[in-house]
């Protein structure tokens, strides 16, 4: 091998730290514009009781013979 190795290994890492700026300027602009619009965080109501809760159906999900309760304390419906 003559000449070339550092010229090489220099090309790699300037191209590792370009793919690192490009996807952290991608990831900022989505996260700014999700922030911008409200979409970055649930609601209060859902940080409290958790996405089980709220999005799917914990009743079936974790009622392995025992009443099921969210995790706030409330009683969750049951379904017959």
């Amino acid at each position: 091998m003559t000449g070339i190795g550092g010229t090489a290994i220099a090309a790699q890492l300037i191209m590792v730290l370009v793919i690192i700026l490009w996807a952290g300027a991608l990831s900022g602009l989505a996260f700014f514009a999700l922030k911008m619009t409200g979409l970055l965080r649930i609601d209060e109501y859902t940080e409290e009781v958790g996405m089980d809760v709220k999005q799917h159906s914990p009743p079936k999900a974790y009622a392995i013979g025992g009443p099921a309760a969210s995790p706030a304390g409330n009683e969750v419906e049951k379904e017959v």
